[in-house]
């Protein structure tokens, strides 16, 4: 999408559109790349927060146990389990985390599940991609010239 079609899809009375209307090129450039979006998370936030509230120490704890072990009513979800706290620490060694991703949230679901992780530690993760890009990176220039229809 270009600026011109971001700028354009936006409500009216939205700030960014406001600026670009009445020609204020750098308010507007800055409400654009102010980083007001979702986006990908480092590993090294989560895996931080996640110490913190001891999920990893659980998930650790129950992933040293032998399958046999585990808690659960029949070997299918024993397994189930173990496949899941292996998939969370390939995830959490990953350079970032993007909770946008619907396999994502499927992980965070199963941690609630299994007791590792509380519904609220699970919003508060998630939280934690908010406000991480723009919604158009962009300089006063650059508005100027969608404004011209050269962008």
């Amino acid at each position: 999408m270009t600026l011109r079609q971001t700028i354009d899809a936006l409500a009216n009375d939205d700030p960014i559109k406001v600026a670009f209307n009445q020609s204020r090129d750098v308010d507007c450039a800055a409400l654009l790349s102010a980083k007001t979006q979702p986006g990908p998370v480092p590993s090294s936030e989560i895996v931080s927060f996640a110490a913190q509230r001891m999920i990893i120490g659980r998930v650790q704890a129950l992933d040293s146990l032998p399958v046999a072990d585990l808690t659960g009513a029949d070997m299918n979800a024993k397994l189930q389990l173990k496949g899941l706290l292996k998939s969370v620490q390939v995830v959490f060694a990953l350079p970032t985390i993007d909770f946008r991703l619907p396999a994502v949230g499927v992980m965070l679901d199963g941690l609630v599940s299994a007791g590792l992780m509380t519904a609220d530690d699970k919003t508060a993760m998630i939280a934690l991609g908010n406000n991480r890009l723009p919604l158009f990176e962009c300089t006063a220039a650059d508005v100027e010239a969608a404004r011209k229809g050269n962008s």
